[in-house]
């Protein structure tokens, strides 16, 4: 039996998807949810999220958040969710150096925008989710 799982960040829904058993990275240790399992709510840790369904097992890096199993629907809210599968790590490298080049301009400059400054904070989240699933792979 399959149950929905949606994965949601502040900016969109990453996901919707049909799985068979998902595993949480939770304050706690690990949880894993399958089909059938009671109403839950916890709150979710930086790390891997792991589903499986028929086809596949995938594992997504997710920031701290918040998870809600209701009937067959659990939904993760989180600040972002990355698909560790879909990483180009030569852009990942790319980014980080400009990245880095801005901040040390920005420290001689001392100018900085708001949108500069997240779009320099998404790019170092990236690389830091990117280094922690190589780690927990490992």
């Amino acid at each position: 039996m399959a149950f929905s799982l949606k994965i949601i960040t502040p900016e969109r829904l990453v996901m919707d998807v049909q799985v068979t058993s998902v595993t949480l990275p939770t304050a706690l240790g690990e949880i894993e949810i399958l089909d059938g399992h009671l109403p839950i709510i916890g709150i979710i840790e930086a790390g891997t999220l792991t589903y499986r369904n028929a086809q596949s097992t995938t594992s997504i890096a997710i920031d701290t958040g918040f998870f809600k199993l209701l009937g067959s629907d659990l939904e993760v809210l989180t600040e972002a969710a990355i698909d560790v599968n879909s990483m180009d790590e030569g852009a990942i490298d790319e980014a980080v150096k400009r990245a880095k080049e801005a901040l040390e301009k920005a420290k001689t400059e001392r100018q900085l925008d708001e949108e500069e400054l997240d779009r320099l904070d998404k790019i170092l989240r990236f690389k830091v989710a990117q280094k922690l699933t190589k780690t927990i792979k490992h």
